[in-house]
């Protein structure tokens, strides 16, 4: 060679502890070793400065065929038997037969601070995020709620990437399916979806059968949704009691909410100035019958007692009646006495959101609590 520091050394170390090596130095240059591994593996390292930047086993048939890291040994590619991965330092990105496999993380786990333009998969929101340097946000079409092609995953996921998004509908996935909800973005934080609403002398939800009552995702009378701006003054509301549970867990908090309200007209539930009565609570789910099930940290927020709705029909644990399906403790059905509204009846009801229903012995309005004359012109229920 044309420079004198340009070598190649060949150490066999036959019969001794280390390892087989062939060194390369060239001029001006560290050097570079080829080692062989001292076992079976076929296994052939590039090390340079004493760490392995490139790898490669001579064994095709499993485990790691090609490996390359940086200088701090971190690998950066890895390609195997039944994969390849990619940038190991965020996580592994797998490219398989079928196509790429981000990282994955909960929600609240995305890391910070990482490159920008860094693509995951947030397993909590099941939505692929690129952090922008500041925040992580959806990609592969926006999830901000306003159609059925955006809709959100949970009312979490909407605050999250659209902190000012204001009262009013929003589609919301449930069971994968689109379905338009009601809205509160303003009491304690946002993110409340309604899912009992009532007018008073508009025959609340008479007539609503069990099924529909527990798996129909949106039952109403009147207009539910026909033109911009519409609101829950034009419609009684009654959302199926499965979807309850799954829109209150999509969204990850430690306790799934409700909150109850009456006003002397429609307000919204961030309006709380406007409200006469309001109370809230927590409560897990539903028994095999829909009795309510974990109730705890009943908060009496305005007005002179907890609601029937809580105190009598939840809090005593019966079961959800239909004109239908008669589960209540009184020896007759409940609900075709009333009109054929749903309740969770006892025998029958004290509080109830549709009252008489239409049935003439009782107020057709929302009452808080007994049967007599606590009824108001609107009341609501919402849960988070």
């Amino acid at each position: 060679m044309a420079n004198s520091d340009k070598d190649i050394l060949i150490t066999p170390n036959k019969n001794v502890s280390g390892l087989p090596e062939i060194r390369f130095t060239g001029f001006g240059n560290s050097s570079l070793s080829l080692v062989v591994a001292d076992d079976n593996t076929g296994k052939i390292n590039f090390v340079s400065s004493g760490a392995t930047a490139f790898s490669i086993d001579t064994n095709v048939n499993n485990g790691v065929l090609l490996n390359v890291a940086d200088r701090n040994s971190v690998p950066l590619l890895e390609i195997s038997d039944t994969n390849s991965l990619l940038g190991y330092e965020l996580g592994t990105v797998s490219v398989e037969g079928d196509g790429i496999v981000l990282p994955s993380y909960g929600t609240t786990a995305l890391p910070i601070g990482t490159p920008e333009g860094t693509i995951v998969y947030d397993d909590n929101h099941q939505v692929a995020k690129v952090y922008n340097g500041t925040v992580w946000t959806p990609i592969g079409g926006r999830k901000n709620g306003l159609t059925a092609d955006t809709a959100a995953e949970s009312t979490e996921q909407l605050i999250t990437d659209y902190p000012d998004s204001p009262t009013g509908f929003y589609w919301i996935l449930v069971d994968r399916i689109p379905q338009l909800f009601w809205v509160d973005m303003v009491y304690e934080g946002g993110g409340w979806i309604l899912v009992l609403n009532n007018r008073i002398n508009t025959n609340g939800m008479t007539g609503l059968n069990y099924q529909s009552a527990t798996t129909r995702v949106i039952n109403y009378r009147g207009n539910y949704y026909s033109a911009t701006g519409n609101n829950p003054t034009n419609f009684n509301l009654w959302v199926g009691l499965d979807a309850w549970v799954k829109l209150a867990n999509a969204n990850f908090s430690t306790s799934n909410r409700v909150v109850e309200f009456v006003a002397s007209a429609y307000q919204p539930l961030g309006a709380v100035h406007q409200h006469t009565k309001r109370a809230s609570w927590d409560w897990s789910g539903w028994g095999g019958a829909y009795a309510w099930q974990g109730l705890a940290n009943t908060y009496l927020e305005l007005g002179g007692s907890l609601p029937g709705l809580y105190s009598y029909h939840a809090a005593n644990g019966y079961n959800l009646t239909t004109f239908d399906v008669d589960q209540d403790v009184a020896g007759n059905n409940c609900s075709t006495a009333y009109f054929n509204q749903p309740n969770w009846y006892g025998a029958c009801w004290s509080g109830s959101p549709f009252g008489g229903g239409g049935s003439g012995s009782h107020a057709d309005a929302w009452f808080w609590d007994s049967s007599t004359s606590d009824y108001h012109n609107y009341g609501a229920l919402y849960v988070r």
